[in-house]
């Protein structure tokens, strides 16, 4: 928009620039006709229209400086902030890995104790079928001594 601006005022001091020496042309070849002072008239205008006109430009360009260097800052504290969350997200990811990690460990040691157990289990019942069988043979034993006696 500033570029297009700073474009316009070029295209105008080139259109006045081109009046000027169309005018000085013409003076030259009438010098000696009466319409001088209107002609020296006219070119004092130019020339104040061209001194405004040249200092709005460099009006356009300070502003255009000031704002290249606000959009600078800005582009440096975008980029310091991306930096930043590029940091945020390494460790937030970092973090995650070391959550999965202790529940993974954690996961393993469970399934580990369930086995265990599991195992431990099998090994009661096979004690509590052999003790359930002996007891049956002891009363089997029993009963055939009391028949006996």
């Amino acid at each position: 928009e500033i570029r297009l601006s700073v474009g316009k005022v070029a295209d105008k001091i080139d259109q006045i620039a081109a009046k000027m020496e169309e005018l000085q042309k013409q003076n030259s070849t009438q010098s000696l006709l009466p319409g001088i002072s209107s002609v020296t008239m006219e070119t004092t205008m130019i020339m104040t229209n061209i001194q405004r006109i040249i200092q709005e430009n460099e009006r356009l360009k300070q502003e255009v400086f000031e704002k290249s260097s606000r959009i600078e800052e800005q582009n440096e504290k975008i980029s310091e902030l991306i930096q930043r969350n590029q940091r945020y997200v390494e460790q937030s990811n970092l973090l995650m890995e070391q959550r999965n990690n202790s529940l993974q460990m954690n996961t393993e040691h469970s399934q580990a104790r369930v086995l265990h157990a599991e195992q431990e289990k099998v090994k009661v019942a096979e004690e509590l079928a052999a003790a359930t069988a002996q007891i049956s043979q002891l009363q089997l034993e029993l009963t055939s001594h009391q028949k006996k006696e």
